[in-house]
């Protein structure tokens, strides 16, 4: 197959964000049937996936709906990890390099 778009995605721990920044990921996430929200964050039944690629200003906009800097570096640390998408999923395992939360 001949696949010319192709994104590294992370699945980890949605642990690695902190129970007030995974409230305001609710808030900011698409919502496709009103149009409203960050075009690059989905919400799903078990966490959130962040196509962090799709957008050069990612840190900014999410310093914008006050997630805190701890969150937006493990964000980072991914990102700078290589990964484009990152996924965090209830059920993913954490990463002992990641700050955890208990939540």
């Amino acid at each position: 197959m001949n696949i010319s778009e192709q994104y590294r995605v992370a699945v980890v721990s949605t642990g690695h964000v902190k129970k007030e920044d995974a409230e305001l990921l609710d808030k900011v996430c698409n919502d496709d049937l009103s149009g409203q929200g960050l075009f690059w964050i989905e919400k799903n039944r078990y966490g959130w996936i962040l196509r962090i690629s799709a957008t050069e200003q990612w840190r900014e906009e999410l310093t914008r709906a006050g997630v805190s800097a701890s969150a937006l570096d493990n964000i980072a640390a991914l990102n700078g990890a290589g990964f484009d998408w990152i996924w965090f999923d209830r059920d993913a395992e954490q990463v002992p390099e990641l700050t955890v939360w208990e939540w």
